[in-house]
């Protein structure tokens, strides 16, 4: 069943290069336009699936802890950056606001596909 499972996704994996080669061939959409809805529609959801299929218990979080400890002063440091250079970078509140956004919560779930 499992070797079935797989060489379903692979033939669906294919079928979706075959319509993205055939939809820019006719130039129905742009690349950024596959690539935002391969990312958005197909890596997205395998990265949450995957995240969520493995087994989260108290064993793994204190094994773990240094991560969470790191993360999270990451996260004040980066919120402290992003104030300082948005104020750098423009006087405009609302693109302030868009600025640090964008450097507190950077997407950082697409690294793993690099």
């Amino acid at each position: 069943m499992l070797i079935i499972l797989k060489q379903l996704f692979i033939l669906y994996v294919f079928l979706l290069i075959g319509w993205g080669f055939g939809k820019l061939k006719k130039d129905i959409v742009s690349h950024t336009q596959i690539l935002s809805f391969l990312i958005v529609n197909l890596f997205l959801p395998a990265k949450v699936f995957k995240s969520f299929s493995t087994n989260f218990n108290k064993t793994y979080l204190l094994e773990n802890y240094t991560s969470l400890i790191v993360s999270t002063c990451l996260l004040l440091l980066l919120v402290g950056i992003s104030i300082v250079v948005s104020k750098l970078l423009t006087k405009e509140p609302y693109e302030r606001k868009v600025y640090r956004y964008s450097i507190v919560l950077a997407n950082y779930a697409y690294l793993g596909y690099v």
